[in-house]
């Protein structure tokens, strides 16, 4: 929490209480609010499991990661999307071959039927 003393900005450690200067925060890209949270998670006594879960996560939110994740969503996407079309044009084709076969086995009937009136009339 930043004090002031002679018209100078003193910030607390929130570990140690030591002074932490402007610098020492810039060194470690700090702002002033991050050791207001940082003294919160201590007093919550969570800041290890902040840290672990931090520690977790950096390992496997990498750019490469992700990367590799959004490669493998969007390619079983383009997957599914192809076995859509596939499995629709295979059901065309079905239809046809069905429409197909019916055609074929009424002209069949249609020829077997004429042959019997040809023979039952002679």
């Amino acid at each position: 929490m930043p004090t002031k003393l002679a018209n100078i900005e003193t910030l607390l450690c929130p570990i140690c209480q030591g002074e932490i200067g402007e610098e020492l925060l810039e060194r470690l890209k700090l702002e002033a609010e991050d050791l207001t949270r940082i003294r919160e998670f201590l007093e919550e006594k969570s800041l290890m499991q902040i840290l672990e879960l931090g520690d977790i996560a950096s390992k496997y939110l990498t750019p490469d990661t992700l990367g590799i994740e959004y490669q493998v969503k969007e390619s079983l996407r383009k997957l599914s999307e192809k076995a859509t079309q596939l499995m629709d044009k295979h059901r065309e084709l079905s239809n046809e071959l069905v429409k197909a076969s019916e055609e074929k086995n009424e002209q069949v009937t249609e020829g077997e039927l004429k042959k019997q009136k040809k023979h039952s009339t002679n």
